[in-house]
């Protein structure tokens, strides 16, 4: 994902979490602790919505 930010320079925006996305992407995908797990998480965003 870096890389495609970097070869089509398309800047960062962050998640409240902090979490890097490139503009218009509009989700971010997470590994999250679930006890002594670890699972996927997906956080969905809108265009309109303020990050």
């Amino acid at each position: 994902m870096l890389q495609h930010i970097e070869d089509h320079d398309l800047g960062l925006l962050f998640t409240p979490s902090s979490s890097p996305i490139p503009p218009g992407l509009q989700f971010d995908i997470n590994a999250t602790r679930a006890g002594d797990a670890a699972i996927s998480e997906v956080t969905f965003a809108s265009a309109d919505w303020e990050l």
